[in-house]
């Protein structure tokens, strides 16, 4: 019963509105891709969509800007530009769009 219940309150976690303080973006990339981005400040990191799920990417330090990686996929960028990175190809240039959803 208890396991029921705690599957219960993850899956009502996961569906809940975004909370204060999560900054909504979304990006249009030169191959044609579109990102959807929610940048979590309080927890260090940002969520991507990503081929159907989700990607939680920890936040990188940098000199300038701002970064986000698992290692495999990261975003790099600086405004309202970003690079998507994956794995060893060569970095994604995309920038904001202005239909970004509500922030």
């Amino acid at each position: 019963m208890k396991r029921l219940a705690l599957l219960a309150a993850v899956a009502t976690t996961a569906c809940a509105a975004p909370t204060a303080g999560e900054i909504h973006a979304r990006f249009a990339c030169d191959d044609g891709r579109t990102l959807d981005v929610v940048f979590v400040p309080e927890r260090e990191l940002a969520r991507l969509a990503w081929e159907g799920g989700t990607l939680e990417l920890p936040q990188q330090r940098t000199g300038s800007g701002y970064a986000y990686s698992n290692g495999r996929v990261g975003l790099r960028g600086k405004g309202r530009e970003l690079q998507l990175e994956i794995g060893r190809r060569v970095p994604i240039d995309c920038r904001e769009v202005a239909d970004t959803p509500a922030r």
